[in-house]
């Protein structure tokens, strides 16, 4: 993922939601500055990983410095719901973290997932400036909104429907 050219946001508010019924939830990253709200669609997975990512990054750099302390992962659910308009920038492929010693900044960079008539050359790409504070309120909401979803096989590791017929079940219900 290209650096060159990549617009700065400082952020002041950055959340994770989902809209519509488990299994048929579309999952938002929001972020705001004075100014503006920016919105744009990720896939549960990602959503899952960058959570992930967030709580090991955040914990490697406390290894070195306190960033961050166990109070910060807690978050207001009333406050990380998005807020309209809705309107995506555009679907993320690549993301991307980095810590910034000198400001203790956490830079989150997503590109637009490469499809179509978009390549490496023309995907936009967004860099979200953002406190570790933000980042570990989000990575612990991120995990809550996830695990609302549909409840996972534990023998096929797939989503489980009401009637799930599990293939290594031999099709068997639970």
């Amino acid at each position: 993922m290209s650096e060159q050219n990549v617009p700065f946001y400082h952020v002041n508010t950055i959340t994770i939601d989902a809209i519509g019924e488990p299994g048929q939830r579309v999952f938002f990253l929001q972020a705001k500055d004075e100014n503006q709200a920016l919105t744009f669609i990720l896939e549960k997975v990602q959503v899952e990983s960058l959570s992930v990512a967030i709580a090991r990054l955040l914990s490697e750099v406390s290894k070195k410095k306190t960033i961050v302390d166990e109070k910060d992962f807690e978050f207001d659910e009333e406050g990380m719901h998005i807020q309209p308009p809705v309107d995506p920038l555009f679907r993320v492929g690549e993301m991307g973290l980095a810590f910034e010693e000198d400001d203790q900044k956490i830079v989150l960079v997503l590109q637009e997932v490469l499809f179509g008539e978009v390549t490496a050359e023309n995907a936009r790409k967004i860099a979200l400036r953002c406190t570790p504070r933000q980042l570990a309120a989000l990575s612990t909401w991120s995990m809550e909104l996830v695990n609302r979803g549909r409840p996972i096989c534990p023998y096929c590791n797939e989503p489980m429907e009401k009637d799930h017929l599990c293939p290594k079940k031999n099709g068997h219900k639970h």
